[in-house]
């Protein structure tokens, strides 16, 4: 059986580095472009959350929410460079509260895009749903891959082949 030889394996082991490499420079690249929208004064996240606070200083709560929800990401590259590398996830008993705080943060942190799938709707439900679907499916592996690295006991994880 060819998948079951060395050169199979290996074959294997190098794909998997490479759309895990992949995986995470579009991941990453995400995350940055969301920190960058909501810091840069120019851009049409930060005039929303800046417009939204000018007519409502409660509204702030939604631009802290999501600036959080960006931190947590970005915290969440130290656990995808552990996957790839096959390296020990550093402060494994603080991972799971991470993780939990990542849930939170990823269904409250997203006002402005919430408002922007929910117009999508309005215009057409299929463009909504796409969009939406987009959001949700580029998040998957972040949270397997830190729920894999903190259930393993050896923390010690290399992607499955």
């Amino acid at each position: 059986m060819f998948w079951k030889s060395p050169l199979w394996q290996k074959m294997q082991s190098i794909a998997d580095f490479i759309v895990w490499h992949l995986f995470f420079l579009i991941f990453a690249t995400i995350v940055l472009d969301d920190l960058a929208s909501l810091t840069i004064a120019d851009s049409k996240m930060f005039g929303f959350y800046a417009t939204l606070f000018a007519f409502h200083p409660l509204s702030l709560i939604w631009y802290v929410l999501n600036i959080i929800q960006v931190l947590l990401n970005i915290l969440i590259f130290i656990p995808f460079i552990c996957y790839i590398y096959g390296k020990r996830l550093p402060f494994r008993t603080l991972w799971p509260w991470i993780l939990i705080a990542k849930v939170f943060f990823d269904i409250s942190g997203h006002h402005y895009s919430f408002l922007e799938y929910k117009s999508l709707f309005y215009v057409k439900p299929v463009f909504g749903l796409a969009g939406v679907l987009a959001h949700v499916l580029i998040w998957i592996p972040s949270y397997s891959t830190l729920l894999n690295l903190i259930r393993h006991r050896s923390l010690h994880f290399k992607p499955s082949h």
